[in-house]
């Protein structure tokens, strides 16, 4: 490519790869037919990244007591922490060279002002505007 080309972060999964919780994918036609002709991509996966399998137990915000987790629907497993420090990582690492990042709506991991949140017993709470994955400055 040249080197005025536009590099962009996508979610693995929008680009198509079989990485999500179920086995599948869910691939963008626009971003990988339409965008994808005038940017490069660069594929993550934070799942995927931190050891979770594929197929993997569901995950989703949760509120335990004053924090957020990012683990099962009944609280156990989270890899919040794990999440974080990957985008640390990314954003120290790799993220200097893109221009700009495409994610997977509703990912409970990267947005958490527009994922639900839940407690244990499954009750909905509030929105926050506070990020998990790229949580790094």
């Amino acid at each position: 490519m040249q080197a005025d080309t536009i590099k962009i972060g996508i979610s693995a999964c929008l680009a198509g790869e079989k990485v999500r919780f179920d086995t599948g994918h869910k691939r963008s036609n626009f971003c990988m037919d339409e965008f994808a002709k005038h940017v490069e991509y660069t594929r993550f996966c934070p799942e995927v990244a931190v050891g979770l399998p594929i197929p993997r137990p569901t995950i989703r915000q949760v509120r335990v007591g004053d924090t957020i987790k990012v683990c099962r629907p009944d609280g156990s497993g989270d890899v919040g922490p794990q999440l974080t420090a990957y985008g640390i990582k990314v954003a120290t690492e790799q993220a200097k060279e893109l221009s700009g990042f495409v994610f997977c709506a509703k990912s409970p991991k990267l947005w958490q002002w527009s994922a639900l949140k839940y407690t244990t017993k499954r009750a909905l709470v509030t929105h926050q505007k506070v990020l998990v994955f790229l949580q790094s400055k």
